[in-house]
């Protein structure tokens, strides 16, 4: 009778046994399932994020008021930098600093000449969504940009470009030391 008594208490403890094991085994595959979708929503973000930037579509032109005179409008076209994604345009910003100027551009009424201090867009081609607050994979836009200060012959300044959410720019050109109405800003 003791033997039968060894051998069911032998049975309760290997039921216990796995039963603690599956317990365990259930907590480490949902950690492991958790774990793995945190890093699918990671990577998901990052190919968003990289989808949506934008990149520079041929030259950086200055205008000027008079020939020999500062760069009052700063003009650049953009695009979407990869296929398939789009940029929200209402949400991107400008940031224009000289070594002696540092300022913020806000959004202008577009399709006209910006004020100082603002940026329009001054013409979109290949607008198939009709969205005209969005950048499609197929749309390029020009935009002028009118810092409050005019930019001086000969000095640097430097362009950031911001989208909400996605990954900017930074590029620093120069103005030419002479300049006329319209100049190419290296």
């Amino acid at each position: 009778m003791e033997d039968a008594f060894t051998g069911l208490e032998a049975a309760i403890v290997l039921i216990a046994f796995v039963t603690v094991s599956s317990v365990f085994s259930f907590m480490v595959l949902s950690a492991g399932f958790m774990t793995t979708q945190k890093a699918q929503e990671v990577v998901h973000a990052g190919v968003d994020q990289a989808t949506s930037t934008l990149q520079i579509q041929g030259e950086i032109y200055g205008s000027t008021d008079s020939p020999g005179g500062p760069v009052t409008t700063v003009t650049i076209m953009l695009k979407t930098g990869v296929p398939f994604g789009s940029v929200d345009l209402n949400k991107t910003t400008f940031h224009i600093s000289t070594d002696s100027t540092n300022e913020i551009l806000h959004k202008g009424t577009d399709l006209t000449d910006p004020g100082p201090g603002q940026w329009t867009i001054h013409e979109r081609t290949g607008d198939s969504t009709g969205q005209t607050a969005r950048l499609g994979m197929n749309d390029q836009i020009t935009v002028e940009l009118r810092p409050s200060s005019p930019l001086q012959p000969g000095r640097r300044f430097t362009l950031e470009v911001n989208p909400s959410g996605t990954v900017g720019f930074t590029i620093t050109r120069s103005i030419p030391t002479s300049t006329d109405h319209i100049v190419t800003l290296y």
